[in-house]
């Protein structure tokens, strides 16, 4: 605004991309990049600064043309590892993140866990899967549930669709981070699967959706019957319930943890 700020360089490391653009001509070509890069890959922001006079410009204009945004499909290879790693799991867990509600693969989700029987552990956003579905493995996590994080310790492979697995859902000793389990991480952004901190054994650049779509293409009837390790998830599950009985509102007092299984009651 008035202040004059130079916010291109403020908000070029915060965004996909920013421009300040300066005619109608410069408009009509980077108004639809700024568009076409929002849905590319990682969902993301981007920035036009506009001064007041291209505001009120009444110039006819046509934007230029690109491509539909196209989704980064797994490779074959990729399809196979996956494939051989849950053939030799006898305890395996799907660890979902936000990544899956935003490719639009919740029913994809659904459908590949009960395909395959394996049970289902939710980061960040935990209306992926019923909490009463018979594949839900609760919610691991420095601020999860006691169940979800004891499942997720006992498994020995985990498939991470969608996570970026970050500092709360990892905690700091990130080499103790379901350290049985062979770890597969599905993620749109390579960056995220090149950071510092929980390591994959394996690492798959591809969309959430893409990724589940070809994943239901493959014979995931041939994969070992994980009944034993789902009924143990099921137990835990009754064991450890996010509200125990110890853990009531005192007098005077709200416990958030009763107040909404009260709510959800009524």
């Amino acid at each position: 605004g008035d202040q004059e700020v130079r916010i291109v360089p403020m908000l070029a490391p915060v965004t996909k991309a920013a421009w300040a653009v300066g005619s109608v001509e410069q408009l009509a070509d980077v108004l639809p990049q700024a568009v076409h890069l929002c849905r590319s890959g990682r969902p993301g922001p981007t920035w036009l600064d506009m001064p007041i006079d291209l505001q009120n410009d009444r110039t006819p204009w046509t934007p230029a043309t690109l491509p539909e945004a196209t989704l980064a499909q797994p490779s074959l290879a990729d399809l196979e590892a996956v494939m051989a790693a849950l053939a030799k799991a006898q305890r395996p867990v799907i660890l979902a993140g936000s990544g899956v509600r935003l490719a639009g693969a919740v029913d994809e989700l659904l459908q590949v866990a009960e395909a395959a029987g394996i049970p289902v552990a939710t980061a960040w956003t935990h209306d992926l899967i019923a909490s009463d579905h018979p594949l839900f493995a609760g919610r691991p996590g420095t601020i999860g549930t006691r169940a979800g994080n004891l499942v997720l310790q006992q498994a020995d492979c985990v498939l991470v669709i969608g996570s970026r697995l970050n500092i709360r859902q990892a905690s700091y000793n990130w080499d103790s981070f379901a350290r049985h389990a062979h770890r597969i991480q599905v993620d749109v952004d390579e960056a995220e699967l090149r950071k510092p901190l929980v390591q994959p054994h394996h690492a798959v650049v591809a969309d959430a959706k893409a990724f589940l779509q070809a994943l239901a293409r493959q014979p995931l009837a041939t994969l070992p019957d994980f009944q034993d390790w789902r009924q143990w998830v099921q137990a835990v599950q009754r064991q450890h319930p996010a509200l125990e009985p110890s853990n009531t509102s005192a007098e005077g007092l709200i416990n958030p943890y009763q107040f909404i299984d009260q709510l959800f009651t009524q």
